[in-house]
């Protein structure tokens, strides 16, 4: 599935302190950090660990439990489409500069759209694909269960973080 690069493809719909996100008051979920090694374009809602650094991080492996996930979108090719609606539908940084991560939270809920909503169905357990090849987020065979798939809907798949 070809995704719209100018919407959001991950939403945090609960269970997450988002608190004053564009204020000087941010949520305790929300950190800064780096994406180690990355010149090449990740979406939101990838998940990542941290590397032995607070403020840099590595994309999570397949099969493994991420520590975080991208809320940011990184790419060398940036829109601007935001500014011009005056409504900012997702944050952008080019490769290298600090991005936003959300903690991975137990019991947090995500909607992503970096599942197969085509073979994902209520009741599957979930862990995290391998990027280069696969979704974000999989039906778990071998590795770490991340999480349970609660519904399925117009190309999304809504995650209950385990």
């Amino acid at each position: 599935m070809e995704l719209n690069k100018i919407k959001r493809q991950t939403h945090f719909v609960a269970g997450f302190s988002f608190q004053g996100k564009r204020t000087s008051n941010v949520g305790e979920d929300l950190l800064t950090a780096k994406v180690a090694g990355e010149d090449t374009e990740l979406l939101d809602g990838v998940p990542v660990v941290f590397n032995g650094e607070l403020q840099e991080v590595d994309v999570c492996d397949a099969g493994d439990t991420p520590d975080a996930i991208l809320y940011s979108r990184i790419s060398e090719d940036l829109t601007d489409f935001e500014w011009i609606q005056t409504d900012i539908l997702r944050d952008e940084v080019k490769p290298g500069d600090p991005a936003t991560i959300v903690l991975f939270k137990t019991g947090g809920i995500i909607r992503t759209r970096l599942a197969d909503a085509d073979t994902l169905s209520a009741g599957d357990e979930v862990e995290v694909g391998d990027i280069d090849t696969e979704d974000a987020y999989v039906e778990a065979d071998a590795g770490d269960v991340i999480g349970k798939v609660i519904d399925v809907e117009d190309g999304f798949v809504t995650i209950l973080l385990k």
